[in-house]
């Protein structure tokens, strides 16, 4: 390759590949720096017909094969790996630290196709690779995946820690594949894994997610009878009967616990009438349940559209005086930012703000700046931004600047997004790839491409934008109008 640096880090680039043989850069008269057409020819020459520059032609020969081949570019990771370290004279990377990395900052589909290099096969990657994937799988609900990737582990001969098998495991859950998380259940006892009070609350909670209330019933009595086989050692789970019904749990279960484990469940798949009955139970107790119970039963109640409903439980339970109020207006208040309804929200807001209850946490305050965002009420928005930026709420944090920067330039206004981009520059906060994106796009759109490559530039070498796929988005976006981007 002829190497013809002319802005930006294309001089660091053209360096590194001739640094590794794979290049002649043109060089630049030493007085001027400038670039001579007899320095171009020279350049040409020895790259396509001087013998000096055999070894150069074979290399790039070498290297055309191997990035012009797009079934080898399909292939396995390690196979891609072998063909770079020839090229490259051994130089060494490590697929660990990259399959870690684009688990960290990658989107979804970067992480879906590193997985299918994986399943082709890949000898080199750590064990660490593989739990990075089940984890950032699951935190994106595809458990299926991370599933196959468990059990690429066990082929591979890793061993895989409790904090994995139960991440998967209630990941499946949440999904209601039973069958699935029954699998991994067994493997987790098979493995001596002491089963907990979580692991009966994850799969009661799957069982009415598919709708096997009688499974999730038989499963609450008998936690509340402590019934069932004895021991869970991997002997005494028989196949075609789930493995949660053949153990017995060894330490102690509250019964209260039980009852607030179904009751959640039943609120999370809307079976409230289900739901009210076991609470009027609970209620009878000499324990009292915890805030938490109270505030799935008014989510629940908010989800299927129950608004009133959940206003009048909230107050009759106020009266009560059973639970602390202000905890329970918490979950009110967030329920009403998520239904719109802003101006009852703000009420909500501001009376509990009066009465100093401890509702200004950030995460609050980031809910109802969403909610006047969704609104298109952006100068409340901009106002209680600025209480938080003054001290009077909440200091803001990496999500609240997100929302501000993205809610600025959906509205069009590129000038505040600017501004507020250079505060958290300013400010050293961490720019993550949304906020990229959402500017760097608003930008292209207004046909601000000059601005725009500028903070492209800028972020790639900062390492903020940090996502390949948003980058090659991005910077095709810039490209597709070069003629307007270098006027």
């Amino acid at each position: 390759m002829v190497l013809f640096p002319v802005m930006n880090d294309q001089g660091l680039i053209a360096r590194l590949l001739v640094g590794k043989g794979l290049g002649v850069e043109v060089a630049r008269d030493e007085q001027d720096g400038l670039l001579r057409r007899e320095f171009v020819a020279k350049a040409v020459r020895l790259a396509m017909v001087e013998k000096e520059g055999e070894a150069l032609r074979t290399k790039c020969r070498r290297m055309k094969d191997v990035f012009g081949d797009k079934n080898l570019s399909d292939e396995k990771l390690d196979d891609v790996e072998v063909q770079w370290g020839e090229i490259s004279n051994g130089y060494e990377i490590n697929l660990t630290d990259y399959v870690i990395y684009v688990c960290k900052c990658g989107d979804l589909d970067e992480i879906k196709d590193v997985c299918e290099r994986i399943w082709m096969g890949s000898r080199v990657l750590g064990r660490q690779s593989f739990v990075a994937l089940i984890g950032v799988l699951c935190r994106c609900n595809e458990g299926s995946m991370a599933k196959s990737v468990l059990h690429e582990m066990y082929c591979r001969g890793f061993r895989v820690d409790d904090v994995t098998y139960i991440v998967l495991f209630q990941c499946l859950c949440r999904n209601g594949d039973l069958d699935s998380a029954d699998w991994v259940l067994r493997k987790m006892v098979k493995g001596g894994f002491d089963v907990d009070v979580c692991v009966y609350g994850s799969f009661m909670h799957g069982l009415c997610k598919e709708g096997k209330f009688r499974e999730a019933r038989k499963l609450f009595d008998k936690l509340i009878k402590r019934d069932g086989v004895s021991g869970s050692k991997a002997a005494f789970l028989k196949e075609r009967r789930r493995a949660i019904f053949q153990l017995n749990y060894k330490g102690e279960i509250p019964e209260m616990m039980v009852y607030e484990m179904y009751f959640r469940s039943l609120c999370a798949v809307g079976k409230l009438d289900d739901a009210e009955l076991l609470l009027k139970k609970m209620m009878k107790k000499r324990s009292m349940a915890q805030v938490c119970v109270y505030g799935s039963f008014i989510k629940a109640l908010f989800r299927v559209g129950r608004e009133e409903d959940a206003l009048k439980f909230f107050h009759v339970e106020c009266k009560k005086g059973l639970v602390c109020s202000d905890d329970l207006a918490r979950y009110v208040f967030v329920q009403l930012c998520n239904k719109g309804e802003v101006d009852s929200a703000i009420k909500v807001f501001n009376e509990l703000s009066r009465k100093g209850a401890f509702i200004n946490t950030v995460i609050h305050c980031n809910c109802l700046l969403r909610s006047l965002w969704v609104a298109g009420r952006k100068l409340e928005a901009e106002k209680y931004f600025e209480r938080m930026n003054h001290g009077d709420l909440a200091p803001p944090n990496l999500a609240t600047y997100r929302l501000m920067v993205c809610g600025f330039c959906n509205g069009g206004n590129e000038r505040k997004a600017l501004d507020m981009f250079e505060e958290m520059l300013s400010k050293n906060i961490p720019i993550d790839r949304f906020i990229c994106e959402t500017l760097l796009t608003s930008l292209c759109n207004q046909g601000r491409l000059a601005e725009a490559y500028k903070y492209l530039d800028a972020m790639t070498r900062s390492g903020s934008l940090v996502s390949y796929t948003v980058w090659k988005r991005m910077f095709y976006s810039l490209v597709s109008n070069e003629e307007q981007l270098f006027d």
